[in-house]
């Protein structure tokens, strides 16, 4: 399987309001990549779209709870509603006591 580049990607970063969840979306955002950034923490999610934004990059943020499934996949839609595609899902938060499921758009 052949990836697409990070720069034309859509990564949608879950805890992404502190931590390593926020560093790692600012990575992806300075790479060049569309940015959906989703946790609980609404003022950190802001922060850090204006901080992507103030650098250039594209972010939109989405608050959710990943323990709530239907708001895991409010995450996926924004970002297919938003630019059209999802292409990289990063879980990066603390709790990883929740297990995989598969689901559609």
């Amino acid at each position: 399987m052949q990836l697409k580049p990070i720069n034309q990607q859509v990564v949608a970063v879950v805890g992404a309001s502190s931590g390593i969840g926020r560093n790692a979306a600012l990575q992806f955002a300075n790479r060049g990549a569309k940015v959906v950034v989703a946790a609980r923490s609404q003022p950190g999610l802001e922060s850090l779209v204006e901080e992507i934004r103030s650098l250039g990059g594209d972010a939109t943020a989405v608050v959710a709870d990943v323990s709530d499934f239907e708001q895991v996949t409010k995450i996926a839609q924004t970002a297919v509603y938003t630019y059209g595609r999802l292409d990289t899902y990063d879980k990066i938060e603390g709790d990883f006591s929740n297990q995989a499921r598969s689901w559609s758009l």
